[in-house]
């Protein structure tokens, strides 16, 4: 009976309290999503990159063009310009995740949720969130082969199986 739910990844690059900071955005507004971003801030993307690649600068910039590509691809398919497609807080209207809640393990799930809220012009709010980037020896990263698989999901939703 819920009207929102809260996706929250608790690998603990994320903060609790900022759920409440994105609750509060919901109030009296008519809002399908409020979207928890990581790249909002400039600076703090800088910093979130120079730890995660410190030791590998090729594949951070490999990373950097992949996640515009996907904020790019939002942006060409449904008009609109999500910063960080990837995050892992998000509080979203209960019947959008329903919608598509045969993918919720899919790694791709993300794509899925976003081209459901956006597809019928859905609105959906961005709000910074602060971010603590783990070592790469302790948390999996999107792969290259899952970005192009995020495209595609992007793209074609429906023709992808369910896991």
């Amino acid at each position: 009976g819920a009207d929102y739910i809260c996706l929250f990844e608790s690998s603990g690059m994320y903060h609790g309290h900022d759920i409440v900071n994105l609750a509060a955005n919901i109030d009296g507004q008519h809002l399908d999503a409020v979207w928890g971003s990581r790249r909002l801030s400039r600076h703090d993307m800088k910093a979130s990159y120079r730890f995660r690649y410190k030791h590998h600068a090729i594949n951070g910039m490999i990373s950097a063009l992949g996640s515009h590509a996907l904020s790019a691809a939002y942006l060409f398919r449904h008009g609109r310009y999500i910063s960080d497609t990837l995050s892992g807080l998000r509080l979203v209207k209960t019947v959008h995740v329903q919608n598509v809640a045969q993918h919720i393990n899919h790694p791709c799930f993300n794509q899925f949720l976003l081209s459901e809220l956006l597809k019928s012009g859905n609105k959906v709010f961005e709000l910074p969130v602060e971010f603590l980037p783990i070592s790469p020896e302790k948390v999996k990263r999107t792969s290259i082969s899952e970005g192009l698989r995020s495209l595609w999901v992007i793209f074609w939703p429906h023709k992808q199986r369910v896991d």
